[in-house]
């Protein structure tokens, strides 16, 4: 095989960007040794930076899923916890695919150990972590989205044991006034 030779110093010349070197020596000495747009970064960063306690996953699902409620999370849960949630006259009623995943994403023992040891300020937490903190002042909150999700499946289901009670009535009405099974049971006994 040939050797090739690879001359950096030509490379690194023809394209990389030209530096003041003495402005961003400067830049880097006053900042404490950052340079000047990661200095603004990381101070924006270190003043906004939001503290998640459950997982990325959940963080994403649960994100997704409360921006569909378009109002604060501090709202959000007050109206969850409310009997109006799921009221039938409500605008914004819960599906049952909703709750699902609400309850899909729910905390695990652990995260939800760390959440309701978390004493911070629940401002600096991000949406997720906030909503699941929020959620876990009420102790029964699982039991009451249960109890949401089993509402909101309630007609459906009602509706398909209508149908087949619906059908079932009409096979016996059928079976009683049957001329056929009523000469069947005369010859029988």
């Amino acid at each position: 095989g040939e050797n090739l030779e690879v001359d950096f110093e030509q490379l690194e010349e023809l394209f990389s960007v030209p530096v003041d070197r003495q402005a961003a020596n400067d830049s880097r000495r006053l900042n404490g040794g950052v340079s000047g747009v990661d200095f603004h970064r990381r101070r924006s960063s270190d003043r906004n930076q939001e503290i998640a306690l459950l997982d990325q996953r959940k963080c994403l699902s649960l994100s997704i899923l409360l921006r569909q409620f378009r109002q604060p999370v501090e709202h959000t849960v007050a109206w969850l916890l409310s009997s109006r949630s799921q009221d039938e006259n409500s605008d914004n009623q819960l599906t049952a695919n909703q709750l699902k995943e609400l309850l899909k994403n729910l905390p695990d023992s652990n995260e939800l150990d760390r959440i309701t040891g978390y004493h911070g300020d629940p401002e600096r937490l991000d949406m997720a972590s906030k909503f699941v903190y929020l959620l876990a002042q009420n102790k029964h909150f699982a039991s009451h989205l249960e109890m949401l999700l089993t509402r909101a499946e309630y007609q459906a289901q009602m509706d398909d044991v209508l149908i087949n009670l619906d059908s079932v009535i009409d096979t016996c009405k059928d079976i009683l006034h049957s001329q056929s099974l009523r000469d069947i049971l005369h010859l029988i006994l």
